[in-house]
């Protein structure tokens, strides 16, 4: 098995060309690598929100380096970076393009959110607070807010 099939695995996505790796720090010390993607050709310039196939023009040659935080592995922080197109759909205008590693207007890949939605709906709040800290470090609002409303039905 190639190194390119076992980060595949890794980050759940087989619609992805990796470009490169790098293992850096962050400032507190902490290991991250950062696997630079790009979604398959098959996989480009299509709208977020339509859940088709259908492939759109780009709207411009502005590519936004974008980061998507992943699992951790072995306390290695993990991230996704990939130059990111703005399309043209004819339903919702000018987005940028759809990625097949994350929903759309998400920093997180989509085990990510996956992995935090069930750990704050399926385990007691003790349980989560020992992975809280160390996986949850830099989750959005969006997952705090989710955390927020699912604590109270408890």
């Amino acid at each position: 098995m190639t190194i390119n099939k076992v980060l595949k695995k890794f980050v759940g996505v087989n619609e992805i060309r990796i470009n490169s790796l790098n293992l850096d720090k962050t400032a507190d010390g902490s290991d991250k690598l950062v696997i630079h993607v790009e979604p398959y050709k098959s996989k480009q310039c299509r709208c977020p929100l339509c859940n088709n196939d259908k492939k759109l023009p780009c709207y411009d040659s502005k590519n936004n380096l974008c980061t998507w935080r992943a699992l951790d592995c072995g306390g290695v922080i993990v991230e996704l970076q990939s130059n990111t197109p703005r399309v043209t759909c004819p339903v919702h205008g000018v987005v940028t393009a759809a990625v097949p590693w994350a929903f759309h207007k998400s920093r997180f890949t989509k085990d990510f959110d996956l992995t935090v939605t069930w750990m704050a709906k399926a385990l007691c709040k003790s349980a989560v607070s020992q992975y809280r800290g160390p996986l949850l470090a830099g989750v959005s609002q969006e997952h705090v807010i989710i955390w927020n409303l699912i604590s109270q039905i408890d």
